[in-house]
């Protein structure tokens, strides 16, 4: 046979051997090529072998030789010079550890029986890892005894479809322990419609097997009602290929009917094909009570109310708004809200509606800008709307509150009309009154001066009388001139002082001072009069902190002279106190806290609140007994204020009084020399 016709030979039995679905199972007609011409055939065999694709072999069983084709070696990444050509170099060595044992027992019991097997293994490459390989193989010679002489085979790569088999395998068993832990419940159906698979939810909750639910077996748990109507839709979305949605009654394993919300999706492969359907199931029981609730509270409610779905809709209205709009239930449910609404902005509307169901809120509407309804006759009224979103499982609703404002929008213009007309009275009394409270001030300050001028002419002559050689009875009536003359004196003072105040004239006049120093002469003055009253006056003074501080002497002097001349006033026997610390201190300012304390009779609690008021006093008696018209005090409060401090209150009536007060002072920069000012004895 020349080499021509043995190519021809061999290409068309390889093309017939590549193209068969079992290569081996043609046997001897294919592989043991005219075993008559001998080392021909053999030739021609491994001719075969080096031109197919997958692995081929022939072992000679006795002996151990064995012959591959190249591409079995391509398929291991090894080159023939890498192994020997014997049965444990090219096939037992390279088996995985774990398959190597089942494997030859496996070969060895099936050529030695009928003759073939077909087996999947591991077998070591060349660069250490491993292949899947499905061997196939088959026995073609016997000896004389029967036993196995010879045998060839195919080995074929599957590591790409058995790791994607394995894969499969680990997803399918990762989506069952996912479902299984999942706490809605799922199912799973074929193109038969049939459902074959329900996870651990859904079969604790039924109390079945997975086999007793299989198939139609679920389908005896629905309750008889809802069968028909929850057939009729899973049918008619399965060959529709949709997803549905639908609630219905299903039977818990303790027998009680529950509501549940069943959401089917139709389930494709990565090419598109349709598998069938997957879906997971709520119990809603509960939502639905809800919903059956709310409804009675709708209808209980003493205001129109509606219930607008998702789609802009009604879905429910309670009897308050049947009436107000003049429809009935009927007439409005399954409507667009535009119903109820102006004909000539219900276009607008739907925009509005649209634009609010996409991103819903809690408001209220109407307050601010008038908002018409439209009843059934046609007939319009002003109506404030609220509306208050919320969900009902996987939908959204909106409640709104329709009330009808008509007549309470014209009481409130009437109140507005009132209003306008009494706050033009008010403004016209304020302006009356700032007018007479100028004028009055005006009247103090003047009639002020015109007193001060005859006052000092009495005060100049009693002066000049007491150089006067005069009888006893004279001098002691000059004395009571006197001090009744200085009384007057510094009650128009007061007067003055007040109504500057008032009238908003007093500046503060801050100057570099020495406040230890003014403190010291305020104290000096003041315990003379104390030891004349037979009181003891203590002093706790800062001896340098206060060396250099802006402020205004006059009227730091004034408010202590004011406070601790009171003190002495109305304590009869016991101590009068002046304390004076600093409470915090820096580079730029100092906070000083004044304190005047006495142990003299005391001020009624319920009287406090109303010290520092203009000409107001404890009592009565108090003015009887000691003088004064309480100027004073009110004065002092009103200095402090304005150098933005307050005074506080502290008596218990029988046992002293503490009156005190912070402020706060500017350093004085070390250029400017601290001075004392000492106000003159008359304003």
């Amino acid at each position: 046979m020349n080499l021509k016709k043995v190519i021809g030979v061999i290409a068309q039995r390889l093309t017939a051997f590549l193209r068969s679905g079992d290569p081996l199972s043609k046997g001897r007609e294919t592989l043991d090529l005219e075993t008559s011409e001998g080392s021909q055939a053999k030739e021609r065999l491994h001719l075969f072998m080096e031109a197919s694709f997958d692995g081929l072999w022939d072992w000679q069983i006795k002996t151990g030789e064995t012959y591959v084709s190249p591409s079995y070696y391509q398929m291991l990444g090894y080159e023939p010079s890498d192994l020997a050509a014997n049965v444990d170099a090219l096939f037992i060595d390279l088996l995985h550890p774990a398959d190597r044992e089942p494997t030859l027992s496996f070969v060895h019991k099936q050529l030695s029986s009928n003759g073939r097997y077909d087996l999947e293994f591991r077998m070591r490459c060349h660069d250490g890892t491993y292949k899947w390989i499905n061997s196939r193989g088959k026995l073609v010679e016997s000896d004389a005894q029967g036993a196995p002489s010879r045998a060839i085979g195919t080995h074929t790569d599957i590591t790409e479809r058995k790791l994607h088999e394995l894969n499969l395998i680990e997803s399918e068993s990762r989506f069952k322990e996912i479902a299984d832990s999942a706490p809605v419940m799922i199912w799973m159906s074929g193109l038969d419609k049939l459902c074959y698979f329900f996870n651990k939810t859904w079969l604790d909750f039924t109390g079945r097997t997975l086999e007793e639910e299989s198939g139609h077996g679920w389908a005896e748990g629905v309750h008889p009602d809802d069968f028909d109507t929850c057939l009729k839709i899973y049918v008619e979305s399965f060959d529709a290929q949709r997803s549905f949605s639908m609630d219905y009654r299903l039977r818990r394993h303790d027998g009680e009917f529950r509501w549940i919300q069943d959401a089917g999706i139709p389930h494709f492969n990565e090419e598109g094909q349709f598998l069938g359907y997957m879906g997971s199931c709520i119990d809603i029981t509960e939502r639905k009570q809800a919903e059956d609730y709310f409804r009675i509270i709708v209808e209980a409610s003493p205001y129109a109310m509606l219930l607008l779905n998702d789609q802009g809709t009604i879905d429910l209205v309670n009897r308050e708004l049947t009436t107000l709009f003049g429809y009935s239930s009927k007439e409005l449910v399954g409507q667009f809200i535009e119903i109820l609404v102006p004909k000539e902005i219900a276009k607008d509307h739907v925009q509005f509606r649209k634009a609010y169901l996409a991103h819903p809120g809690a408001c209220s509407i109407g307050k601010e800008r008038i908002v018409m309804g439209r009843r059934k006759n046609g007939s319009m009224f002003q109506a404030e709307i609220g509306l208050s979103p919320f969900h009902i499982g996987h939908r959204q609703y909106v409640i709104s509150v329709v009330i009808d404002v008509t007549e309470r929008k014209k009481a409130e213009q009437a109140i507005l009309d009132l209003n306008a007309i009494l706050e033009q009275k008010v403004k016209d009394r304020t302006e009356a009154l700032e007018k007479a409270s100028a004028a009055k001030t005006d009247f103090l300050a003047s009639m002020s001066h015109e007193i001060r001028n005859p006052m000092n002419t009495i005060n100049l002559s009693s002066y000049m009388l007491t150089r006067e050689r005069l009888t006893e009875e004279q001098q002691s009536m000059v004395d009571r001139i006197v001090r009744s003359s200085k009384s007057l004196l510094a009650i128009v003072n007061e007067i003055l002082d007040f109504s500057k105040i008032e009238a908003g004239q007093i500046d503060l006049d801050e100057l570099p001072t020495n406040l230890t120093e003014l403190l010291e002469n305020i104290s000096d003055t003041q315990r003379m009069m104390a030891t004349e009253k037979g009181l003891r006056f203590d002093v706790e003074i800062p001896e340098e902190l206060l060396s250099g501080v802006l402020c205004d002497a006059i009227r730091i002097e004034q408010i202590l002279n004011n406070l601790i001349s009171n003190a002495i006033k109305f304590t009869s026997e016991g101590d009068v106190w002046l304390r004076v610390k600093v409470t915090r201190e820096d580079q730029g300012e100092v906070s000083v806290y004044f304190e005047v304390a006495d142990t003299g009779i005391g001020i009624p609690s319920e009287i406090i609140p109303r010290l520092g008021s203009p000409f107001t006093q404890a009592d009565r008696t108090v003015t009887r007994q000691f003088g004064g018209t309480g100027l004073g005090l009110s004065i002092a409060k009103k200095l402090i204020q304005l150098m933005k401090g307050d005074l506080e209150i502290q008596s218990t009536q029988g046992s002293g009084s503490v009156f005190s007060f912070a402020l706060t002072f500017l350093r004085a920069k070390k250029a400017d020399s601290p001075v004392i000012l000492t106000p003159p004895a008359s304003h």
